[in-house]
């Protein structure tokens, strides 16, 4: 007997999200900052353009937390719709 698999449902189409950390003087890019979705395990630390990218993310509202030695730390919310890529700056 075979049994189909089940359709995924609207919640369950995972996300894409990414961003890029600027200096708020001076619009450079923040190398080696750490960027959190709070709630998941997803970590990601920036590269020397200041972009950071999280596959994989369910539909959701979630807490965006970043953290640098030089800039503290700086949180946001943010509101991920299914099947998307959410582009931050």
């Amino acid at each position: 007997k075979v049994c189909p698999a089940p359709l995924p449902i609207l919640g369950q189409i995972p996300s894409t999200i990414s961003g890029r950390i600027l200096d708020p003087d001076t619009d450079d890019p923040v190398a080696d900052a750490e960027v959190r979705l709070l709630g998941t395990t997803k970590m990601d630390v920036t590269n020397t353009r200041g972009t950071f990218r999280f596959e994989g993310v369910e539909a959701g509202v979630y807490r965006l937390e970043i953290r640098h030695i030089a800039y503290g730390v700086h949180t946001e919310e943010i509101d991920v719709s299914a099947g998307t890529t959410l582009s931050l700056q």
